[in-house]
């Protein structure tokens, strides 16, 4: 059984939310899988593939994901490594974000997945209320297409692209 971990840095709960969501769809995939905050990860030489997964806030990682970069990188250069981010603030889904330039160039050397960023939009709330309400919407179903993914990937079995 292939061991994964999922880590994310996570200012709220959005960021939590989306790496439980893809630690779940790995586990459907018959995987043993660790999600924990990148805080709580002291290596990762029991994992065969890693996700990374942080919020996007001002266009900067939390030092604390880029930390586990810099004191991982080695043993991530020798695993498959998965990213995903997500925007603190309205962002169509599916619109793609660059890597802030300090974590681009530790992902250059990790040789890490293309980033894929969850970004999450703004609806009208469902009210009668005459008021500017809104709430997020995320598209769940887009984030476990793209675990089922990296969980094909994992096995060593190609998926179609969602």
């Amino acid at each position: 059984m292939k061991r994964v971990l999922v880590a994310y840095a996570s200012n709220m709960d959005a960021t939590q939310e989306i790496a439980r969501a893809i630690g779940s769809e790995l586990r459907a995939a018959g995987m043993d899988v660790d999600v924990r905050p990148v805080g709580d990860v002291y290596g990762v030489d029991n994992y065969q593939a890693v996700v990374i997964g942080s919020t996007l806030y001002a266009n900067r990682w939390p030092r604390a994901a880029v930390r586990l970069l810099k004191q991982h990188g080695a043993e991530l250069a020798r695993r498959r490594v998965w990213l995903f981010h997500a925007p603190a603030g309205a962002v169509s889904d599916g619109t793609q974000l660059a890597l802030p330039g300090n974590v681009a160039s530790l992902v250059a050397k990790i040789g890490a997945e293309q980033v894929v960023t969850f970004g999450d939009e703004l609806v009208p709330a469902k009210t009668d209320v005459p008021t500017a309400q809104v709430s997020r919407f995320r598209d769940w179903d887009r984030i476990r297409a793209w675990a089922s993914e990296v969980a094909g990937e994992i096995a060593g079995r190609s998926t179609a692209a969602s």
